[in-house]
This record gives C-alpha cells, structure tokens and sequence, in this order.
C-alpha cells in the first residue's frame, strides 16, 4: 500500500521480465486509461529493482502520466512482490 492507495498487480514473466501485466487498485492515474498503457509499456522489463524502478520512471515520463502519492519505487515493489509469489 502506498501513500496514495492500494497497488494490486498480476504478472505473467519469463526468464526475469515482464511478459504481462495487470496493475490495479484504488490509488488515481490520470490520464483516464494511464495504468495499462504503463503495464502495457514494462513488457519485457526486467524483474530486477532499479532496473525496474527506472522503467518505470521512464514509461511514466513518456506517457506523461500523474500517479499522485504512488512511486515508482512503490510500483516495483508491487510487482516483484508478484514475481516472489509465483515463484
């Protein structure tokens, strides 16, 4: 749970990347439509920390998108929660 809400993530990886994602919950992503064309954007990131943290950081940049409260660092966490769980 991050400052601005619930982060929900389900992930499909392979071979230490992202191969799908689904991210979710009650925290605001404006543009409307924002959240999947971040999952959309972390296709093929890799399952790695601060590899992960600055791709986020820069799919956010480049689909100018405002997550209020929720970091990048509170979005890879999320995930690789996700990843520990499949494991």
């Amino acid at each position: 749970k991050a400052r601005g809400g619930l982060t929900r993530t389900h992930l499909l990886a392979h071979g230490g990347q992202i191969d799908d994602l689904l991210l979710s919950g009650d925290f605001t992503c404006l543009p409307e439509g924002g959240v999947e064309q971040l999952a959309d954007a972390l296709r093929g990131a890799p399952l790695e920390e601060a590899a992960l943290t600055k791709a986020i950081a820069e799919a956010i940049a480049v689909l100018h998108l405002d997550i209020p409260g929720v970091s990048e660092a509170d979005l890879a966490t999320a995930i690789l929660a996700a990843a520990v769980e499949e494991a």
